[in-house]
């Protein structure tokens, strides 16, 4: 195999891991774990068990197949700790798109609706706040109640 066939199969089993990734976050998922949970918790735990251990087998298999033929795994590009802080800052940039100003392209809001707008925002916000300050100084100690 030349280096692009390497690379082909290296990014096609990427994408299977990232897959499986997934299959184990909607299998693994306690019942009202989100808000928005787009899939019932159905699976028995001995389903989810199971299914585990098949991922892991064709994870093992995977990772054989990249040794056989010298392609080597790539190491993680950043820490935990960094992609939780950006998807929590993401999430506070992201209540910017509410702001009564931005709402005003749904149609005008009264004073109260507002108001009531903004509360939710700081409130969110201020959640969102400790969230990323604890990561940000995170120890192995959670943070107060």
């Amino acid at each position: 195999m030349n280096e692009n066939h390497q690379r082909r199969l290296l990014t096609t089993l990427q994408q299977v891991d990232n897959l499986l990734s997934d299959v184990e976050r909607i299998m693994a998922a306690p019942r009202g774990a989100s808000l928005f949970q787009t899939h019932a918790q159905d699976a028995t735990p001995a389903q989810r068990q199971t299914t585990q251990d098949f991922i892991g087998r064709v994870r093992a298999t995977m990772r054989r197949i990249l040794g056989d033929l010298n392609i080597p795994l790539q190491s993680p590009i950043s820490g935990a700790l960094w992609a939780a802080r950006t998807r929590v800052s993401s999430a506070i940039i992201a209540l910017g798109n509410i702001e009564p100003k931005q709402m005003l392209a749904y149609g005008d809001l009264s004073a109260e609706d507002a108001r009531r707008v903004d509360q939710i925002i700081a409130e969110l916000n201020s959640e969102l706040t400790r969230v990323a300050d604890y990561l940000t100084n995170a120890s192995a100690d959670p943070p107060p109640h």
